[in-house]
This record gives C-alpha cells, structure tokens and sequence, in this order.
C-alpha cells in the first residue's frame, strides 16, 4: 500500500522546512543526509514536526534500534530488514538491501520518511498529552 499522497507532500514540505531547503529540492527520492544534508538533530526536530501536523507519535528511533544487524559487508542483514517492514508496513526497505552505511540515517529518504509517517498514522499511535 503506497503513502498517502497528502502524507507525502505534508512531510515533504516539513523536511524543507526544517532543512531550511527550497520545497523543490526535497523530491521524494532525495537521501534525508546525502542529498539534503539532514543530521541526526535535524531527524529529531522533524519527529517534533510531525508529531504535531499529524497528531501521531513518530518514533524515528526505531529505526536506528539497537536490534538491527548491519553483515560484514556493511549493508542491513535479511531479519533486520524484515522488522523493519513488519514495524513499518508502508516502507519499502527493497532499495536498502544492497545500500551500504555508516549509520542509518544514511537510509532515509523522503519518500521513507513520509512511509514511517504513514505506518503510525495506520498504526493509530496517538501522541500522549
């Protein structure tokens, strides 16, 4: 099941904002670090972001969870990219089985980022008052 459009284009503009980038250089396929420059601090303002424009608990942090296993070649082991999926239904972890990284964050793109969104928000993970 593919993002919802109006997700997408939400988070997209979001991603700009707090990248201080112009809306047309966030495309969805553009790596959050690589492309964009995006860092760790930049991840946590943007889970803030989210939380409040769609009212859902965004836990980017499971994504860099300790229980992911990176092979001796450097890229996600099979089960660590089979939780990934199975925690969030929407993202398509495919492009990443061959990705090499540093860290994780290395991962994301903003079509990704838009997915997690998208899985909490099927999830119906409600922020906490």
């Amino acid at each position: 099941m593919p993002v919802d459009a109006d997700v997408l284009e939400k988070v997209r503009l979001i991603v700009a904002d707090v990248l201080g980038a112009e809306p047309a250089e966030v495309t969805t396929d553009a790596w959050f670090d690589a492309d964009l420059g995006g860092e760790s601090l930049d991840l946590l303002d943007l889970g803030f972001r989210c939380e409040r424009a769609f009212g859902v608990k965004i836990r980017f942090q499971d994504l860099t969870a300790h229980d992911l296993t990176v092979g001796t070649d450097g890229t996600l082991m099979t089960e660590s990219l089979d939780r990934l999926q199975q925690r969030f239904p929407l993202l398509e972890v495919s492009h990443w089985k061959d990705r090499k990284f540093d860290r994780p964050l290395q991962l994301l793109t903003v079509a990704d980022i838009a997915a997690v969104v998208g899985s909490e928000l099927l999830a119906g993970a409600a922020v906490q008052p």
